[in-house]
């Protein structure tokens, strides 16, 4: 590089956020003169250590931002805890597990689609629009859990992933729903409210194209809007 070259940047997944932190934390007390010794890791704790900060905060919190920014790294974390329901230490692999019981509760077989991640960022992953569905009534059917899931959604022209679609005509506000993008793909599922106040589940998966996802997602709001207009 010379002194006349733009500086080049880049971004990288943290591949252990937790070990990447505990290591910054580490190098910062060694160079402020405070010696560390022992191990980095969170599984092991000495008999004679003192907790002296314990911050929590509740899982809808969490899931409510999963959902509105479409946070990867905190969807990875809630699939982890979903996997505390088969006992500490927690892993990916018991997330999965949770969610094909739960797919199994919505009255399909999980064998039939792939879970490979909590972010939905793993081409492994195989869902169809019909799994989407199935999962949004069960959850319709539970009243408690329901309100959550619907509360956590991004609004069509209000906020999260969807404050600046849908924000001109019938389907304002109508659409509570999640997005998901990667390169090639672009997917919509949720709630639509329509004009005669009924509730419609939908699911809207588009994959295989070229070029820029804004045409996939141009697609997914009309069709969002002829729903909304629905009788």
């Amino acid at each position: 590089m010379t002194k006349t070259s733009r500086p080049d940047t880049t971004a990288v997944n943290v591949f252990n956020p937790t070990n990447y932190f505990l290591t910054l934390a580490r190098e910062s007390l060694e160079r402020n003169g405070i010696s560390f010794s022992g191990k980095i890791d969170t599984l092991t704790l000495r008999g004679e250590a003192i907790e002296i900060f314990t911050f929590k905060r509740s899982i809808q919190n969490v899931i409510r931002r999963t959902n509105k920014v479409s946070d990867n790294l905190s969807a990875e974390m809630v699939l982890r805890a979903l996997g505390l329901k088969f006992g500490k230490p927690s892993s990916a692999d018991k997330g999965i597990k949770f969610v094909d019981s739960l797919i199994s509760l919505a009255g399909l077989n999980p064998k039939n689609y792939r879970i490979a991640d909590g972010s939905g960022l793993s081409y492994y992953n195989l869902v169809s629009p019909e799994l989407l569905c199935e999962v949004l009534k069960f959850y319709y059917y539970q009243p408690d859990l329901y309100e959550r899931l619907f509360n956590s959604f991004p609004v069509s022209g209000i906020d999260g992933t969807l404050s600046n679609r849908m924000k001109n005509g019938s389907a304002f506000k109508r659409v509570h729903a999640k997005t998901g993008t990667i390169s090639g793909v672009s997917s919509l599922s949720g709630y639509i409210e329509s004009k005669n106040n009924h509730l419609i589940v939908f699911s809207i998966l588009i994959q295989n194209f070229v070029g820029p996802s804004s045409q996939a997602r141009k697609i997914q709001d009309k069709i969002c809007e002829i729903i909304s207009e629905m009788n």
